[in-house]
């Protein structure tokens, strides 16, 4: 097995204990494994191919596999204690300690450090570490779209009761009026070809909670209805004439 089969297989299985107590733990691996395939195809772009050199793919996918733990840890302990829910900067650094107590059961001191960095660091629009650059696009780009609507549900329904379908989609259409997507896609992508895939995938999700908003408000049965009436009575009687 490669160090870096070592460092996802113990991230897994930090992450998956105690799984089916918390079953969010599998939606936080699988976004997980969406960021490690985006980084592939990142690092795949012309342009940072060309200085792939100075990329260091071991502390990169390491910083992957490990970026997100902090969600998960939380979660339990919100379960526990209820405190509030960590965001942005938080959950990274909560996610690098952690990397750093359980990456020296495989890793050397210089290796961890590197890794830690990398993922603090992709939480900051200025960096200069090209490995914290391309993490931080490649999270950025799973919050878009589909998938970061699907996340959206699930992080709202089991932890938040009080939350219903038309909840979301009314914070969907705030963050639409107050320009919050188009605020990300100008702030937190550092790469324009990973922008531009953002930008199709708000498109698409735009799209779907339009959709979804005309169901919850049966608009598209309303609409059917008024087209297919019938003419009333008067209305025929005059027509008949």
């Amino acid at each position: 097995m490669s160090d870096i089969e070592s460092v996802k297989l113990l991230a897994r299985q930090l992450m998956m204990v105690n799984s089916q107590e918390f079953p969010a733990a599998l939606f936080v691996w699988e976004r997980t494994e969406r960021i490690l395939q985006n980084v592939e195809f990142i690092c795949g772009i012309d342009r940072i191919s060309k200085e792939k050199g100075q990329i260091d793919r071991f502390c990169l996918d390491a910083a992957v596999c490990f970026c997100e733990i902090g969600t998960v840890r939380h979660t339990q302990k919100r379960r526990a204690s209820h405190p509030e829910e960590l965001k942005g900067i938080e959950i990274l650094t909560a996610s690098a300690e952690i990397a750093d107590r359980e990456l020296s059961k495989l890793l050397d001191s210089s290796h961890i450090q590197k890794i830690c960095m990398t993922i603090i660091e992709s939480a900051s629009h200025f960096s200069s570490q090209l490995e914290a650059n391309i993490l931080c696009d490649a999270r950025n780009l799973d919050d878009m779209g589909l998938a970061g609507i699907l996340a959206e549900f699930r992080r709202c329904t089991p932890t938040s009761p009080g939350k219903a379908t038309n909840d979301i989609v009314s914070i969907w259409q705030r963050k639409i009026d107050y320009g919050y997507w188009q605020a990300r896609l100008k702030e937190d992508f550092h790469f324009p070809e990973v922008r531009r895939i953002a930008s199709h995938r708000i498109v698409t999700a735009e799209k779907f909670m339009s959709q979804l908003s005309r169901e919850l408000a049966s608009e598209d049965l309303a609409q059917a209805i008024t087209l297919t009436q019938p003419i009333s009575d008067s209305a025929a009687s005059f027509a008949e004439k």
